[in-house]
C-alpha cells in the first residue's frame, strides 16, 4: 500500500541522515568534552578561542574524511528510493509489479 511504502521511504531517509551526520557529530562531541576537561584542568587556557579553532579544523577534517562514505550511502539510498517509488507508481494491479 502507498502509505506504508512512503513511510518506509521516510524512515530510510531519516536513518540515512543520522548515519551521515554521526561521524561528524561524534567527533565534535568528543572535542567539546576534551576542551571542557582542558578548561577545568588549565583555567588560564583561552578555551573559547582555542575551542572554536579546534572545532572548525575537526569539522573540516571529518567532513573530508567521511565524504566518500556519505556519497556511497546516498547513492545506495537513491537507488533504493527510486525502486520504492517506481513500486508505488506502478500500483498493485499493473503488470511488472
Amino acid at each position: 500500500d502507498v502509505a506504508s511504502l512512503m513511510a518506509e521511504l521516510l524512515t530510510r531517509s531519516f536513518q540515512l541522515g543520522f548515519r551521515a551526520a554521526a561521524p561528524i557529530g561524534f567527533s565534535l562531541l568528543l572535542a567539546m568534552l576534551v576542551m571542557g576537561l582542558l578548561a577545568r584542568v588549565i583555567p588560564q587556557l583561552n578555551s573559547i578561542g582555542l575551542g572554536l579553532s579546534v572545532n572548525l579544523i575537526l569539522l573540516l577534517g571529518m567532513s573530508c574524511l567521511s565524504l566518500g562514505a556519505v556519497t556511497w550511502m546516498f547513492e545506495q539510498h537513491v537507488a533504493d528510493g527510486l525502486q520504492l517509488l517506481t513500486q508505488v507508481l506502478r500500483g498493485p494491479g499493473l503488470p511488472g509489479s
